[in-house]
């Protein structure tokens, strides 16, 4: 039978962890797997700092591995320069728009919420904004002269 942890023991870790310096937090979290990266951010209770310390390529790997649909939670906190390095990553293919990846991560942002979402449009450039609605949305000035 494998060692199972309690859940006081369990919360004693969660306990210690979070009295933890902010700095000692940080190298643990970079040294966890993506996977219990995510776990980590939806059980302590300031997950915030921790990836606000944490760069953008870093954050970026970390949500590709585990795949943006099974990371909600890092996605969830992840900052503006954290999003925005993402989103240049994934939405241009040899400076080719990719229509497709704008698509899931338009749906993967919508999923966490309308904060997110909004979060993408006051950091995004207006440029992207504009080339990845145009995609997806068209526009025509109606005919007076119809009802």
């Amino acid at each position: 039978m494998k060692n199972s942890v309690s859940q006081d023991e369990a919360i004693l870790v969660i306990e210690k962890f979070e009295s933890l310096p902010l700095e000692r937090r940080v190298e643990i979290f970079r040294e966890l797997s993506s996977q219990a990266r995510e776990q980590l951010v939806e059980t302590i209770a300031r997950p915030t700092e921790i990836i606000r310390k944490v760069a953008e390529e870093e954050m970026y790997v970390s949500i590709k591995e585990l795949g943006e649909e099974n990371a909600p939670a890092l996605v969830a906190l992840t900052t503006g320069r954290q999003l925005v390095y993402a989103l240049d990553v994934d939405l241009w293919k040899k400076d080719m728009f990719d229509r497709r990846a704008a698509g899931h991560w338009l749906e993967v942002l919508a999923s966490i919420g309308e904060e997110k979402v909004l979060q993408f449009v006051q950091v995004a450039d207006p440029e992207l904004i504009l080339t990845a609605l145009a995609s997806f949305v068209r526009v025509e000035l109606r005919n007076p002269d119809v009802d």
